[in-house]
């Protein structure tokens, strides 16, 4: 993580981005994030009020970040589609990425498997509105006579795997990729998540038209 040229605030926020994504809220401590950000140990509280506060930081400043990606890298005119092709297509290189573009996957991981005492303001703030956005793309794609829950499954069903993406970057140590493993070629996954998640939905579409 450069450092040269930032003000200490923003090597505190960089720093804490890094360890909170990797380790969690709980897993992460203040003292880590200041010997990261090469801080005097007071530079938590002085420019962010205590951990929590930063944390809160953490996770404005990594959804401003992942929304801009997601803004400019999904076309809001273009077919919906397309738009989920776009959407698998940049979950996976962030979460195969070897820089900081997984963090906030990392992060949105780390608050769901051990909850931090912000848990329910986390949600509300940056977790229903991604969730209302994909819900409102599948059902764009599926159509007016699939049920809500068919929906929210469907959505599950397209997340899981990305999921287990998320879950297997998290994993300590060195991360390996089998030559022949799902991971090795990034682009060939995310085609095929996107073919089998577009044929599932096409399916329960149709299945609602024929009924």
């Amino acid at each position: 993580m450069g450092k040269t040229g930032s003000t200490t605030p923003e090597r505190v926020l960089r720093a804490a981005y890094e360890l909170f994504a990797a380790k969690g809220y709980e897993g992460t401590t203040t003292q880590d994030i200041c010997n990261l950000a090469q801080a005097n140990i007071a530079a938590v509280n002085y420019h962010f009020g205590g951990k929590e506060n930063l944390y809160r930081a953490v996770w404005e400043y990594g959804d401003a970040r992942a929304r801009h990606r997601q803004d400019t890298g999904i076309p809001a005119d273009a077919p919906p589609e397309e738009r989920l092709r776009r959407f698998i297509e940049l979950r996976v290189q962030a979460l195969l990425g070897e820089d900081e573009t997984g963090w906030f996957g990392q992060l949105v991981h780390r608050e769901m498997a051990s909850p931090s005492p912000l848990q329910e303001e986390l949600h509300e703030r940056f977790l229903r509105p991604r969730y209302q956005w994909f819900r409102a793309l599948v059902r764009e794609i599926v159509g007016e006579g699939v049920s809500d829950q068919e929906v929210r499954l469907a959505g599950f069903c397209i997340h899981s795997p990305l999921i287990h993406l998320s879950e297997m970057r998290s994993r300590p140590g060195p991360r390996h990729r089998p030559a022949d493993g799902p991971t090795s070629d990034p682009a060939a996954l995310a085609v095929t998540l996107y073919t089998f998640a577009l044929a599932g939905l096409r399916e329960l579409r149709a299945r609602h038209q024929t009924s």
